[in-house]
């Protein structure tokens, strides 16, 4: 009576078809992390634009600042280095400032640098998450930014930063394609 209740519960044939349907959807994950799910390719020069919401100072409330960015991507990670390339406050801001538009010289850019990794989601877009430190004339800041990734081309989400306590929506858009690996 006992060895009947055993080999029903341990039947060798029952045991197979789990395991051999285990290895299937296991098999079936796989495939489908790496060809249908797969990992968005960041790697290029992208630039991004701040578009700040609030700040401590009038000024950063409303500047808009541009950067380029080289990133470099190994599997969900990332780091790069960029420069500040532009900073432009529209003539219909809402404190009412001068209206500006400044391009930075090669000599007067601020470097930063960025590291950062990609949330995969299946059922949803992706998500970037980057922390970048700016080596600024007067001091060092630091800022988050959370981007979803669109498409290969473009990233979209918020920031905050040290820079005047400022908070805000940012844009990236790749400007020139992934680096090819040579062969």
């Amino acid at each position: 009576m006992i060895k009947a209740a055993f080999r029903k519960i341990f039947n060798p044939t029952d045991i197979l078809k789990n395991l051999f349907n285990t290895v299937a959807l296991a098999f079936i994950f796989f495939i489908a992390s790496d060809y249908v799910f797969k990992t968005p390719e960041l790697t290029g020069r992208w630039e991004y634009t701040t578009y700040p919401v609030t700040a401590k100072s009038k000024m950063s409330e409303v500047i808009q600042v541009t950067y380029t960015i080289l990133i470099a991507q190994e599997g969900v990670g990332i780091k790069g280095v960029g420069e500040k390339m532009r900073a432009y406050i529209p003539p219909d801001n809402k404190h009412n400032l001068e209206s500006f538009d400044e391009n930075y010289d090669v000599g007067k850019r601020i470097r930063i640098e960025i590291d950062g990794h990609i949330e995969k989601n299946y059922l949803s877009k992706d998500k970037l998450t980057i922390y970048l430190n700016e080596a600024g004339h007067r001091r060092e800041s630091s800022t988050v930014q959370v981007l979803t990734i669109e498409d290969k081309n473009y990233m979209v989400g918020g920031y905050i930063s040290t820079i005047s306590d400022s908070e805000g929506k940012i844009e990236w858009k790749r400007v020139s394609g992934s680096v090819q690996d040579g062969t």
